[in-house]
């Protein structure tokens, strides 16, 4: 009759709260409790001495990764498995015949939150021939008959020498951190023998480890659930601020806009309401705009004009530090004035040019001038250019501020 081993109810608290806490079986967490409180009662003269802090089941992250649940006795890892209600232990297929199974398992019948004792032992070739019958591909099962009587002793004897004597020669190759985010995303997709071999490298290298963790983090539910809600607030936010620069950039289809926008985005976090994020996003948009409208012209000269305007410069300043001729400014100003609203860029006529001087004409500073010392063809459609891109980033300066509660 095996031993049945009393389960202190503040115990049975501290395992509720981590398998919540993790999302493990609480009957197997339990199972390992009443297996350590079993072996600290065997007679002293047996030599049966665990170390707590060197099992891996003190690893939050192999536990939820790889399922391990493991006393560590006389230096070597013992598994140890709860019975479910069919009489049946399971484990997770990657682990068989891996040396994390060197030493076979303990199994265990909890009775409730209250209880348990150890019925019986699975050696490691048990576990394999369980693993050639298996029905299902990630889990193994393997159907269990209660020995009457349970020398514990005898079984950890059994299943230290079978550790001890368990040889792994083989070297397997380094896990990427993508095969390590399949390994705990979407297992399926390897292998059973490279999870196995991926097994082998968590267990013995504590860098493995480490890179494990950042990709348990990384696909937890708590995880994932954050990162779901904050790209679907993102991308709301995307669509509206999408629908409100669509009416100040009218030759920009709405895709090309938010493909900007998601663009600044990766560049400054998301955050909108950063001063940078609005700068470099209109900054932006209005670039694509001033391609669109003037094809064939110098953009990324005409964006310093849209950046000199966004930064506090008025229009007309701005226009005459791109074409450093004031003359070809004030002739290129009197020719949009002439033009009403026309949209879109139109290089001047010879026509505007001589009723931009007429109009020049009647000014003091124009007095002594006419059209046969035109500024050039050249330099008044550079300075119209440059009107347009400063009038058009005039126009969506009042957005910064607005940007800022999409």
């Amino acid at each position: 009759m095996a031993t049945q081993v009393k389960i202190n109810p503040e115990i049975a608290r501290l395992a509720h709260r981590r398998v919540s806490a993790i999302r493990t079986s609480l009957n197997e967490e339990l199972a390992r409790m009443v297996v350590e409180e079993t072996v600290v009662n065997l007679n002293p003269t047996d030599g049966w001495l665990m170390d707590l802090s060197k099992s891996f089941s003190d690893d939050d992250t192999l536990v939820q990764s790889l399922g391990v649940n493991d006393v560590v006795i006389n230096g070597c890892h013992i598994d140890v498995r709860a019975l479910d209600e069919q009489g049946c232990v399971s484990i997770t297929s990657a682990l068989v015949g891996t040396s994390y199974l060197s030493a076979g398992s303990l199994v265990v019948q909890v009775e409730g939150t209250a209880e348990g004792a150890v019925v019986g032992y699975v050696s490691p070739n048990q576990w394999g021939e369980a693993a050639l019958t298996a029905s299902n591909g990630a889990c193994v099962n393997y159907r269990f008959t209660n020995v009457p009587e349970v020398d514990l002793s005898s079984i950890l004897q059994n299943a230290t020498n079978l550790a001890r004597t368990f040889v792994n020669i083989e070297i397997f190759s380094m896990p990427s951190n993508d095969e390590l985010s399949r390994f705990v995303a979407a297992r399926h997709e390897l292998t059973l023998a490279r999870q196995q071999e991926i097994v082998e490298q968590i267990l013995a290298m504590p860098e493995v480890r480490l890179r494990l963790k950042q990709a348990v983090d990384l696909w937890s539910d708590s995880t994932l659930a954050r990162i779901l809600c904050a790209c679907a607030a993102w991308e709301s936010r995307i669509d509206r601020l999408s629908d409100k620069l669509q009416t100040k950039f009218p030759k920009l289809d709405r895709a090309v806009i938010r493909a900007v926008a998601l663009k600044t985005g990766e560049m400054y976090g998301g955050q909108i309401e950063s001063p940078a994020f609005r700068k470099t996003l209109l900054a932006l948009l209005t670039k694509e705009e001033l391609a669109s409208r003037m094809p064939g012209l110098d953009t990324t000269k005409l964006s310093r004009v849209v950046e000199h305007v966004l930064s506090g410069q008025t229009v007309v300043e701005a226009a005459q530090e791109f074409v450093k001729n004031r003359m070809a400014v004030d002739l290129a100003l009197a020719i949009r004035h002439g033009r009403a609203k026309l949209e879109g860029f139109v290089a001047a006529t010879a026509e505007e040019i001589g009723m931009a001087f007429q109009q020049l004409s009647l000014k003091p500073a124009y007095a002594t001038h006419s059209k046969n010392s035109c500024a050039g063809i050249e330099s008044i459609n550079e300075a119209l250019a440059a009107l347009e891109a400063g009038e058009l980033a005039q126009s969506i300066k009042e957005l910064e501020s607005e940007l800022v509660i999409v």
